[in-house]
């Protein structure tokens, strides 16, 4: 697994954190805690810059991943769709890693039919929720496909879309591994 530093902008001790428990020590507890991952140790200490938390928007970093960004969907875009069957995923964990639960909304014709919720993990992560409502908004797509509807299946993970849109193919030619190890919440 590779090791992950943590800034903690606003906790009971704010700093850079090279462990999970040690930063979740900081922010367990306190109200409105800000705090984030980072893959290196510089990553972490330019974010955190010495300074303590500002409620002002940070600038995002530009992606160091070949991901391409999709735009969101209005509203409007989304009822457009010509898709007779259209799902809805989402995912939660609090705290995260935590308990952990997902759900899904099945529309019919703009109508909703069904919700499905309480997909429930109690030691997951965020991502893991979000993946698991992706998970059965495919497995019932599939049979909504055999039974001839078109199905659309809108997720606002980033996350998960890049794992099924983009990453998989490549992790399945390397027989379900990567560069760095293991896949997380492959099963």
């Amino acid at each position: 697994m590779a090791k992950k530093f943590y800034v903690v902008w606003k906790g009971h001790q704010p700093g850079i954190y090279d462990n999970w428990p040690a930063c979740q020590k900081q922010v367990h507890g306190f109200k409105d805690a800000k705090y984030k991952s980072f893959p290196s140790r510089e990553e972490a200490e330019k974010a955190f810059g010495n300074k303590p938390y500002s409620s002002k928007p940070a600038a995002k970093a530009a992606p160091t991943s070949k991901a391409k960004k999709t735009a969101s969907l209005t509203q409007q875009q989304v009822l457009a769709h010509s898709a007779s069957v259209k799902m809805f995923t989402d995912g939660a964990c609090d705290p995260n890693p935590g308990k952990a639960g997902s759900g899904l909304a099945l529309y019919r014709g703009n109508s909703l039919e069904s919700l499905w919720y309480g997909l429930y993990v109690a030691e997951g992560t965020n991502n893991l929720a979000e993946l698991n409502a992706l998970h059965q908004a495919m497995l019932m797509a599939k049979g909504e496909l055999v039974n001839g509807s078109s199905v659309a299946i809108f997720c606002d993970s980033v996350y998960s879309i890049n794992c099924v849109s983009q990453w998989a193919a490549g992790w399945e030619r390397k027989g379900w591994k990567k560069s760095g190890g293991e896949i997380k919440n492959l099963a």
